[in-house]
């Protein structure tokens, strides 16, 4: 049986039109934009795309945007040992089994990205 998709909003941190990160709420794409390795000064990272934020459509800098996007639901496993460990999940589309760090406290729904098939889906994990 094929995935059956809905649509949601999925939250991108961009900078100067390159993602970042992807989350299901703008709070938690800005968290995890101020984690990323791609937030910070490029003259001391060379990963890093830029520190500052767009305060205006035309200013280079980090915004956050959201697309309303085709999402599959999915059930996934936590695995933690000593307050941290995985979870894990399987793309429904090429059947990979994949894992994500995750701490405890960590919240469900949590939002994955496969790949496969050269297009980008993005799936939403819950807890069995």
């Amino acid at each position: 049986m094929a995935a059956k998709s809905r649509k949601a909003g999925i939250f991108f941190g961009e900078y100067d039109g390159k993602r970042g990160v992807f989350a299901l709420t703008p709070e938690a794409a800005i968290e995890a934009l101020k984690k990323s390795f791609r937030f910070g000064d490029p003259a001391e990272c060379e990963y890093a795309l830029g520190n500052t934020w767009a305060q205006t459509e035309d200013e280079v800098g980090w915004r956050i945007r959201e697309e309303v996007l085709d999402v599959y639901d999915i059930v996934v496993e936590l695995s933690l040992t000593g307050g941290r460990g995985h979870v894990l999940w399987t793309c429904p589309f090429c059947k990979r089994s994949l894992s994500d760090d995750c701490y405890e406290g960590a919240s469900f729904p949590m939002l994955f990205r496969c790949g496969c098939g050269g297009k980008e889906k993005y799936l939403i994990g819950n807890l069995a």
